[in-house]
Parts: C-alpha cells; sequence; structure tokens
C-alpha cells in the first residue's frame, strides 16, 4: 500500500453573529488542488456558537491508503468496449465536478453490463446519470468478470472538462 497525504490549514472568516462561515481558503496548501478543494467544500458548511471566534485555523490532514496497483486495474482491462462518460452541457456550464464510484453486474458468459448502480456518487445527480449511461454500454471479455467496481472523476480544468474512469 502507498500513501497518499496532503497537510495543510484551513483558515476560516466566521460571521461572530451567525455562526456561519463567511469565506474559506488554504494557507498552506495540502499540495493537491482536489484534497484542497474536499476540505474547504466541507468546511465551508461548518457552523460555529454565536459570539465564538470571527477567525478559525484548521489544520488538515488527509492520509490515504492506496494499493500500488488500483484494485480494479484487472478487471478493467477485461473491458473490451468502454466508452468515456460524457460531461452534461448543464454540469459543464455551473462547473459542475464530482468524484464517484460505479459497480455494474456484468454476465460472465456474455461480458454485458446488467445493472450500475453508483457506490459513492459524485454528488450531482447529472454527473451520476452521465457515468451509469455510459457505464451500462460496456462490455467485458466473456468468462472473465461478473462485478466491477469503476471510479470516475468529472473535473475542469480552465474551461475545459475532463472525465477520468
Amino acid at each position: 500500500m502507498a500513501n497518499v497525504t496532503g497537510r495543510g490549514i484551513a483558515i476560516l472568516d466566521v460571521n461572530r453573529a451567525t455562526g456561519l462561515v463567511l469565506s474559506a481558503r488554504m494557507a498552506p496548501s495540502t499540495g493537491d488542488k482536489d484534497l484542497d478543494q474536499a476540505a474547504l467544500k466541507a468546511v465551508r458548511q461548518w457552523r460555529f456558537r454565536l459570539g465564538g471566534a470571527s477567525r478559525i485555523d484548521v489544520p488538515i490532514q488527509f492520509t490515504i491508503n492506496r494499493p500500488t496497483t488500483h484494485p480494479a486495474s484487472n478487471e478493467l482491462h477485461q473491458a473490451v468496449y468502454a466508452p468515456q462518460p460524457v460531461y452534461p452541457a448543464e454540469a459543464r456550464s455551473r462547473r459542475l465536478t464530482g468524484m464517484g464510484v460505479v459497480l455494474v453486474d456484468v454476465n460472465r458468459n456474455s461480458g454485458h453490463v446488467t445493472a450500475a448502480r453508483m457506490l459513492q456518487s459524485t454528488g450531482d445527480r447529472a454527473l451520476d446519470d452521465a457515468a451509469l449511461t455510459a457505464f451500462r454500454q460496456w462490455r467485458f471479455r466473456p468468462g472473465t468478470v461478473s462485478q466491477v467496481r469503476i471510479p470516475i472523476k468529472f473535473l475542469m480544468r480552465g474551461i475545459v472538462p475532463v472525465v477520468y474512469e
């Protein structure tokens, strides 16, 4: 297992009268843009005691244990037809991003996907639907797999949408 770590500090400006987070920024960064964004998305939802501090520094540490090879890599290599999900236009225009995991059931004899469901949502229904639509079309080498977990990332790089599986 390889450990992927990131440490940083989320600096929160808090409205003392409402306890709501007014703004959040990373200083220093965890070193990974996606980790920073995930941390900031979480802390922006926090609520604090009324009349408390107006600035709060929150230490952020991510430790992710990842195998040196992706656990589904062997199963994914059995795909003989694997169309990429299409980044929905509405999601692109709203610059929506998300990461999730799809589980597909495969008829072992034919290699055809018989069902697909989100094990972990991307956080947006349109992105989930785009992933499911694509992965339901996948075909695998017959006799090789019966279930496959497929990670998915919908990202925006500048104005360019990027879909990773």
